[in-house]
C-alpha cells in the first residue's frame, strides 16, 4: 500500500510539473496578458534593475493629482506596493526580459497557489479534501486568468496561503516545551510574512490582524498559561509584521508626503459595492470580470446541499469527519469576510478599480480548501466510494491539461501581434529614449520604448484634467531635459467605455477636446505632426 501511495504521489508530481510547464509556455507565447498596470510594473522593474530605485517613468499614471504637483520625472512609485516589481526585477537578473519576467512571476505564483491549496486542503480535511481542493483550483477560471496576467494578484494569493499554512504549523515547529528563542523566532518570521503581504497588495493589510487574533485566541492548556503565552508571542509577531509595513509607509511619507497613495473621491455607494462583492465571490467562479447572479445562485444551492450532507454524515458517523483543526477553516473564513469588508469600505472612500473577481481573489481562492473539506465531509464513508475523490482530481486535471494543450496547439504566437496598433507602431518607429510623450493612457510608451518617459492623464473621475496652462508648466519644466515633447491624443474614449458620444470637454476638459478635434490654432505650443486613425500627434514647441 505504501509503495502504491508513493507511486501515485510521484505520478501526481510529474503531472503537476508538466501542467505548470505548459501553463507557463502558454502565458509566455500564446496569451501574454498585459494591462495598463502590468506595463507600469514592468517599467518600475526595469528602473529597479538599472539601479534607479522605486520610480516610474510615467508621471500621472495611478497618480490622480500629478498635474497639479511638482511634475517630477521619473516619479516616485507609491500607487502600488513594491513587492511585484521587485520580484520581476529579481527574475530579470537571470537574463529574462522584464515583460517575460513579469509573466514568469505570475505563472510561478500560480503553480505555488495550486501547491498551497493542496497542502492547505490536506491540513484542513485530509488527503481527500486536498485532492478535491486541487481539482477545484485547476478549474477556477479567475485563478487561471490571473495566473496568466502580469499582475500582482497571484503572488499576493500565494503569500496569504503560505501565511495560513505556516500559522497552523506553528505548534509543531515551536511546541510549548521548546526553547523560548525558537518560538520567538518563528513568530517574528511569521509576522514578517504577514507584513510582506502588505508589500504586495495594500488591500492585504488585515492579514496581520488575523494573525494576532489567532495567536491571542489559540493555544492549548489552561487559560492563564495561554494568556501568558499570548502576551509574550503576540507582540513578537506584531513587531515582525510592523517592519515591512513601517518601511513601506515611511517611504511613501518621505517621497510623497502621504502614508498611502492619493485617490479621487469614490464613485460607488455601499449597496453597489456590496452587490459587486457578493456577485464576484459567489457568481464569479467561471468569469474573468464580475460574475452573474445565476452562477451565484447555483453555487449557493450547492454549498447549502454540501453543508446539509456534511452535517448528516457527521451525525451518522462514529467519528468526526472534519479533523480537529477546526480553527483553521474558521480563520480562513474570518479572513475572507474581513478582507472583503476592507475592500468594500475602501471602494466607498476612494475611486479605484470596480470590485470584481480580480479584487476578490485573495478571498475566493482561500475558501477553496474549505470547500474541499466540506465536500469531503459530505461524501459517503463506504470503501466502495474511495475511488471518487481521485476520480474528481483526474477529471479536473485532465480538463485543465486539455485546455492548455489545445491552447498551445491551436493558438497563435501572441508576440507577433501584441502591441501592434497604429498608434503603438508609430510610437515604436518615431520616438526614442530622449522623448517625453504626453497623452491619455501613455503608460505603454516606456513599456514599448525602454528609457523613454511619459505623462499620462485619464480624465474625470480618474485623474485631474490636463489644461493648457498645465501643458505650459510641463514645457517649462521639462523642455531642457528631453530632446522632444509630444502630445498624443486619442479620438476615442480612453477609460470606462460608453462615453464616446458625450461631450469630451465634460470629462477631459476643453483643451484636450479641442486637440482631439484638431483645433490647435488657439494653442501656440501645439504643432501637428501626424494624424492617425486612432490618435493625433502634436509636437510641443518649447518656449
Amino acid at each position: 500500500m505504501r509503495v502504491r501511495h508513493r507511486a501515485a504521489s510521484t505520478l501526481l508530481a510529474l503531472a503537476a510539473l508538466a501542467y505548470a510547464g505548459l501553463f507557463t509556455a502558454n502565458s509566455l507565447v500564446r496569451v501574454r496578458t498585459f494591462s495598463a498596470d502590468s506595463m507600469n510594473y514592468v517599467d518600475v522593474a526595469r528602473r529597479i534593475a538599472a539601479g534607479d530605485g522605486l520610480v516610474q517613468s510615467t508621471g500621472g499614471f495611478n497618480q490622480p493629482f500629478y498635474l497639479s504637483g511638482d511634475l517630477d520625472l521619473p516619479s516616485a512609485f507609491t500607487a502600488q506596493p513594491p513587492g511585484y516589481p521587485l520580484a520581476i526585477a529579481l527574475v530579470s537578473r537571470f537574463g529574462i526580459e522584464a515583460p517575460d519576467a513579469a509573466l514568469v512571476v505570475s505563472a510561478l505564483s500560480y503553480a505555488g497557489v495550486l501547491l498551497l491549496v493542496y497542502l492547505l486542503g490536506r491540513r484542513i480535511g485530509g488527503s481527500v479534501a486536498a485532492l478535491i481542493a486541487l481539482g477545484a483550483a485547476l478549474l477556477f477560471v479567475p485563478l487561471t486568468h490571473l495566473g496568466r496576467a502580469a499582475l500582482s494578484e497571484c503572488l499576493a494569493v500565494a503569500v496569504v496561503l503560505l501565511f495560513f499554512l505556516l500559522l497552523d504549523r506553528l505548534r509543531e515547529w515551536a511546541p510549548e516545551d521548546s526553547p523560548p528563542w525558537r518560538a520567538l523566532l518563528w513568530h517574528v518570521m511569521l509576522g514578517l510574512l504577514a507584513g510582506a503581504a502588505f508589500g504586495v497588495r495594500y488591500s492585504l493589510w488585515p492579514l496581520p490582524l488575523v494573525g494576532i487574533a489567532a495567536l491571542w485566541l489559540g493555544g492549548s492548556g489552561p487559560r492563564e498559561e495561554r494568556r501568558d503565552a499570548a502576551r509574550r508571542l503576540v507582540p513578537t509577531f506584531a513587531v515582525g509584521a510592523l517592519v515591512p509595513v513601517a518601511w513601506i509607509l515611511g517611504r511613501n511619507l518621505s517621497v510623497e508626503g502621504n502614508l498611502l497613495p492619493a485617490a479621487m473621491p469614490a464613485m460607488t455607494t455601499l449597496p453597489q459595492s456590496l452587490e459587486r462583492a457578493v456577485t464576484a465571490v459567489l457568481g464569479g467562479w467561471r468569469s474573468t470580470a464580475l460574475g452573474n447572479w445565476p452562477d451565484a445562485t447555483l453555487l449557493a444551492v450547492v454549498l447549502g446541499v454540501l453543508v446539509a450532507f456534511a452535517i448528516r454524515s457527521v451525525r451518522n458517523s462514529s467519528r468526526t469527519r472534519l479533523p480537529p483543526r477546526a480553527r483553521l477553516p474558521l480563520l480562513i473564513c474570518s479572513w475572507a469576510v474581513l478582507y472583503l469588508a476592507a475592500v468594500i469600505w475602501r471602494s466607498t472612500q476612494a475611486n479605484f478599480d470596480p470590485i470584481g473577481v480580480r479584487l476578490a481573489l485573495p478571498a475566493t481562492v482561500l475558501l477553496i480548501p474549505v470547500f474541499g473539506a466540506l465536500l469531503a465531509a459530505a461524501l459517503p464513508e463506504a470503501r466502495r466510494y474511495a475511488w471518487l475523490p481521485p476520480a474528481i482530481l483526474v477529471g479536473c486535471f485532465g480538463a485543465a491539461f486539455v485546455r492548455e494543450a489545445t491552447l498551445w496547439s491551436t493558438g497563435h504566437d501572441a508576440r507577433v501581434v501584441e502591441f501592434r496598433s497604429e498608434r503603438q507602431q508609430w510610437l515604436r518607429d518615431h520616438t526614442g529614449p530622449g522623448d517625453l510623450v504626453i497623452g491619455g493612457g501613455t503608460m505603454d510608451v516606456p513599456f514599448l520604448v525602454p528609457g523613454s518617459h511619459a505623462i499620462s492623464y485619464a480624465g474625470l473621475p480618474y485623474t485631474e484634467v490636463l489644461t493648457y496652462p498645465d501643458l505650459e508648466r510641463i514645457a517649462n519644466r521639462h523642455c531642457a531635459n528631453f530632446d522632444r515633447l509630444l502630445l498624443v491624443v486619442r479620438p476615442t474614449v480612453q477609460l470606462g467605455g460608453g462615453r464616446s458620444d458625450e461631450d469630451p470637454s465634460n470629462w477631459l476638459g476643453p483643451f484636450i477636446a479641442d486637440a482631439r478635434a484638431g483645433r490647435h490654432e488657439p494653442y501656440p505650443l501645439l504643432e501637428p505632426v501626424a494624424l492617425l486613425n486612432e490618435a493625433r500627434v502634436y509636437r510641443i514647441i518649447c518656449p
